[in-house]
This record gives C-alpha cells, structure tokens and sequence, in this order.
C-alpha cells in the first residue's frame, strides 16, 4: 500500500513574514554594501602598495590607510575643498591610466576589500595585466611654485619665497629617497628629464615624484597632474617593514 505524502502548507501570514524576513536580508546587505562603498570612496580607503615607486618607506606589499575625503571622484560636484600639501603623500590615478570598472567592480569590490583585508577584489583590465589602479606619489611643488631640476635634486621656490630651496625645505619634512647613480636613467623624452632651468606651475598643476628616484613612473615621465587625479592622502602605513 503506498503511503501518502503529505506536503507542508504555509498560512498567508507565514508566507508574508518568510518574505518580509528575506526582505530585511537583503536590504541589510544593501546597506552594508552602500555603507562600505561610502567609507571607502568619501571618507577612509585601505591600499596595498603595488610597486617599489615609493621605497624605502613604503616597499612593495605595505598597507596604508588613506583619507578620501573632498579628494575623491564621489566629491566632484560637491563644495568641499581638501587642501594638498607639499610631502604629501597621495594615491593617484592618472589620465593616461584611468579606466572604467565593470559594474561588478562597483558593485562588491569594497565590500571584498574590506572582508580581505584588501587583499582580493574584483580587478580590471589593465589590473590584470599587472598595471595598479592607483599610484603613490609624494607631492613636491604646487600650484604657483617654480620648480629647477638639477641632475637629481629637485628644488623648489615656493610664492612666499625669492629663492630656491630643496624639496626638503619647501616641505619641512625630511624622507628618504633612492637616487639613480646615472643621469641616463631620466630618459630625454620624458616631460622632466635631466636638468630643467626653471618651471613655473599654472593653476591647477601639481608635480609628483616617487621616493624611489631610480623609477621614473612619475611627473618625469607622464607629466604634470591636477587635483582630479588624486584620489586621497596617505594617513600611514600599518603593514609592512
């Protein structure tokens, strides 16, 4: 004699509270993933260094924590104005390298981020193929300051000076950096190369430079930058040697 199965029938009022339940689900993931997107666009962004342009501070594989706010893209068409200082370490992304990411990207790359630790996400085309989205670079010169190559030095004459001082002075901080030992290493038909007598910075200009000297993947070879490529200022570094 076969046995009767007998299914289970939910009432309406259970249908409607299994709904509602999944409903609160998922709305909770849509605003963890709007609250993480927000913290790392508007406010704060944890990066892995991803070349050694800024050794010996900040080798390849360090974590930093960096500041958005009124730098990133979510603030421009808002009034807010962070002012850049000269050292300033800053993320970057230049025009030449900018590039769109799949709505996927988007979409749970910072909710990725902050579960591994920045460590995995959703990478790009050009992320693929082993270029950063972001570039570290610390910024010498500003707008409205001259700036006079020599050899290797960089010197700097700020609007409320007469003369030129090093990068060092002009900032008031001290870092270290790596020199090339050759001249050469400044390829001639890079923007900044070699010797500059002197350049005055225009409005909206800004000129970057890696601690890491040997490396010319800075304003030596893609040029002047404005203030729509900076994506935020490094606050410190939390991980690395």
């Amino acid at each position: 004699m076969r046995k009767k199965v007998k299914f289970r029938k939910h009432s309406y009022q259970q249908t409607r509270a299994m709904i509602k339940q999944i409903f609160r689900y998922v709305l909770f993931i849509f605003l963890l993933i709007a609250l993480l997107t927000f913290t790392k666009f508007a406010l704060v962004a944890t990066y892995r260094v991803e070349a050694e342009g800024m050794s010996p501070y900040y080798p390849k594989g360090s974590m930093v924590m960096a500041n958005a706010f009124g730098l990133s893209d979510f603030y421009d068409h808002l009034p807010l104005n962070k002012e850049i200082k000269r050292g300033h370490v800053v993320l970057l992304q230049t025009h030449q390298e900018k590039e769109e990411q799949s709505w996927l990207g988007y979409l749970f790359n910072p909710g990725l981020r902050f579960i591994s630790g920045n460590f995995f996400w959703i990478k790009s085309k050009k992320e693929r193929s082993g270029i950063p989205h972001l570039m570290m670079k610390r910024v010498i010169a500003l707008p409205g300051d001259r700036i006079r190559l020599e050899g290797n030095e960089v010197f700097v004459q700020t609007p409320s000076h007469t003369f030129f001082v090093s990068e060092f002075e002009a900032s008031s901080l001290q870092y270290e950096i790596t020199t090339p030992l050759r001249r050469e290493d400044w390829l001639p038909f890079s923007p900044f190369s070699g010797d500059l007598v002197e350049y005055l910075l225009g409005e909206d200009e800004y000129f970057v430079l890696g601690d890491n000297r040997t490396l010319i993947n800075d304003s030596r070879n893609f040029g002047l930058i404005t203030k729509r490529d900076i994506h935020a200022v490094v606050l410190f570094k939390y991980l690395g040697r």
